[in-house]
């Protein structure tokens, strides 16, 4: 992670600062965690970036933004609505930039699935075990509502034509 985040800084873009505050506001409670002197280097570096006034202000804020998160400490390591596998079902990988990595050349070509509709049988059912019934009544209930609008003919169109008048505008 690291390593990402030095090549990101390395020659510094309005598009890789971004990136790298991105990665370092959602990753910055691990990162601090396994290499606290890394963090340390990597916040040492967007200040330097600030202070330089090499980005743009839109970049200027974002890395401010980081350090008020951080000084808040509201670095997570894991969102708690995104906690869902257990510590000892986990696999985690540790890949280095400069390694070399075999890939399966045998996955870049698509090849249909002659028990298709078995396979997805089994997964609805699986799905149906995992997920809480509430889930699924969630899509319904939406489509009820949108087909209640149309059974009452009370559909409101707009015809100003602002979509028009703003497709005309030149952007910013």
């Amino acid at each position: 992670m690291g390593q990402l985040l030095t090549l990101l800084l390395e020659k510094p873009t309005n598009d890789s600062v971004e990136v790298a505050v991105g990665f370092v506001a959602e990753c910055g409670s691990l990162l601090q965690d396994l290499c606290p002197k890394g963090m340390n280097g990597v916040l040492e570096r967007l200040r330097g970036i600030l202070h330089e006034g090499d980005v743009g202000k839109r970049v200027q804020f974002l890395i401010e933004g980081l350090f008020a998160l951080r000084k808040a400490a509201k670095f997570q390591i894991v969102r708690p609505e995104l906690d869902l596998v257990e510590e000892d079902d986990q696999f985690t990988h540790q890949v280095s930039l400069l390694d070399e990595i075999d890939g399966d050349s045998a996955l870049d070509v698509f090849r249909p699935d002659p028990q298709f509709v078995e396979n997805e049988k089994m997964y609805e059912d699986l799905k149906k075990q995992i997920l809480p019934e509430d889930e699924g009544d969630e899509d319904e209930g939406a489509n009820s509502e949108d087909g209640d609008e149309e059974e009452d003919g009370e559909q409101i169109k707009d015809e100003t034509g602002t979509d028009l008048v703003n497709l005309r505008e030149p952007s910013i």
